[in-house]
């Protein structure tokens, strides 16, 4: 046997690892496997992310409707000198500037719905409403809309909660009115009003009556 046929024969006896393909659609369905379920798994991660922020914008969209009506609420009860019911908001002397308008202390007006817990409410007067402005938890509280099934000896706030705001209205200084009014005889009186449930809304007020001697 010559030198040349021995290398012939043992070049034809070595493995054939480079030509055996066995298994190889088996590894590759495993790594497809691999990336569709990671790719599932992004897709479900992402999507719950998505829902989240929806509902959070839900909510913040939510506390800002309450906000903004509680504060048109409170402003659309300007200028009723001659009611009762919303005597607080009476300016008696114009000459008062930045004047803290709100029912008094103590009252069911103040807290109707009874939202104020029993020993924050024993703590609140003008001084720290004053001091701290920006304190919710201070302010009186009020609710957009009544839950009528309640009894009719129990406010009609106390059982629904999901529309209490608190509000703060104050005068601030009389203005000339608008165009078409006597600016000798008539004058525009300026208020600040804030409502807040999670968001805090802000507006400008302005009721225009019989100017009064500053």
């Amino acid at each position: 046997m010559t030198t040349m046929d021995t290398k012939i024969r043992q070049s034809n006896s070595a493995p054939q690892l480079c030509k055996d393909e066995q298994g190889f659609i088996l590894v590759l369905s495993l790594m497809a496997l691999v990336m569709v379920s990671l790719l599932g798994a992004w897709a479900l991660t992402t999507s719950t992310f998505e829902i989240k922020i929806a509902g959070n914008e839900q909510i913040k969209e939510a506390s800002f409707n309450i906000s903004e009506g509680g504060v048109y609420l409170e402003g659309s009860k300007l200028g009723f000198t001659t009611s009762t019911n919303f005597n607080w908001y009476n300016v008696s002397d114009p000459s008062t500037l930045n004047q803290l308008l709100l029912p008094p202390l103590g009252t069911a007006g103040y807290d109707p719905g009874d939202d104020i817990p029993a020993a924050v409410e024993a703590n609140i007067t003008i001084a720290n409403i004053e001091g701290t402005p920006n304190d919710a938890t201070m302010w009186p509280r009020q609710n957009l809309t009544a839950d009528l099934s309640t009894n009719a000896t129990v406010d009609a706030h106390v059982a629904d909660d999901s529309s209490d705001y608190a509000y703060l209205v104050r005068y601030l200084y009389p203005d000339i009115p608008p165009k078409g009014y006597d600016a000798g005889s008539f004058a525009a009186y300026k208020f600040r009003l804030n409502a807040e449930q999670t968001i805090t809304v802000e507006i400008g007020g302005l009721k225009v009556g019989v100017k009064a001697a500053i």
